[in-house]
């Protein structure tokens, strides 16, 4: 959720933040995993992620006017649902859906408070994407829980539906 009080310059540059976190946990995790249809969804979201990045700070940047751009160290946010690369796959990709469904309502709130309809649309059009992230991530979360080997797995099962 946006902070009440958060300007939309603000909120911008905490989505930057946001973006590449989630990017670097995604390209974290593709070293971890051997199914090569997992390591294809991770790949996927980490370029989503990479260029919801660049598309936000090409926007940020704009709205700056030409001053120097700075990124905060955190993006503001209580983070219940932080996230340890290393921890157990159904924990990360649990933590990892909640956080994307997070971002979904972070980008619906700055929608809202934006004046600028250019901007609302692509907060609107990163909050769908966002939760098409979630949708994905639950599917993994689901596979998890009926084959909790399924990341680990070096081929695709035959018997088990992709991603």
């Amino acid at each position: 959720m946006v902070h009440q009080d958060l300007t939309p310059l603000e909120a911008v540059a905490l989505a930057v933040r946001s973006e590449m976190e989630s990017t670097d946990l995604y390209e974290k995790l593709t070293d971890r995993v051997r199914n090569p249809e997992v390591v294809t969804v991770l790949k996927e979201l980490a370029a989503d992620e990479e260029h919801h990045r660049v598309a936000l700070m090409r926007l940020y940047e704009e709205m700056l006017e030409g001053q120097e751009p700075s990124i905060p160290a955190s993006d503001g946010r209580k983070k219940i649902w932080d996230i340890d690369p290393d921890a157990d796959f159904l924990t990360i990709m649990t933590r990892a859906r909640d956080k994307e469904y997070d971002s979904e309502t972070f980008y619906k709130d700055a929608a809202e408070k934006v004046r600028d309809y250019k901007t609302r649309m692509f907060f609107v059009e990163l909050a769908e994407t966002e939760r098409r992230h979630a949708v994905v991530l639950q599917k993994q979360v689901e596979k998890l829980k009926e084959d909790p080997h399924w990341f680990d797995r070096a081929e695709a099962d035959q018997f088990h539906e992709g991603p």
